[in-house]
């Protein structure tokens, strides 16, 4: 995973700020997943979500579409910080 322990919110030996490790909390939490999920989790529960909420399964729902949004952003920031 990363430096950053999920479940217990400690530093790691790499010295992640304590915002960062709360930020990728908040990015698991929006994922509906658990703080302990690994990479295969990640990818597994962005890809249902990405196909639930996609516009075009949705017929435009806007409440859909924003969480899509906040999905997708939520992903990018856990493959940046190594998590997936």
């Amino acid at each position: 995973m990363s430096e950053c322990n999920m479940a217990g919110g400690q530093l790691g030996a790499g010295g992640l700020e304590l915002g960062l490790c709360q930020k990728l909390r908040h990015q698991v939490r929006t994922q509906d997943l658990d703080l302990d999920a690994d990479a295969t989790k990640i990818r597994a529960r962005y890809t249902e979500l990405v196909r639930r909420l996609h516009p075009d399964a949705n017929n435009g729902d806007r409440t859909g579409e924003n969480r899509l949004q906040r999905v997708i952003r939520s992903y990018q920031a856990l493959r940046k910080a190594g998590m997936v």
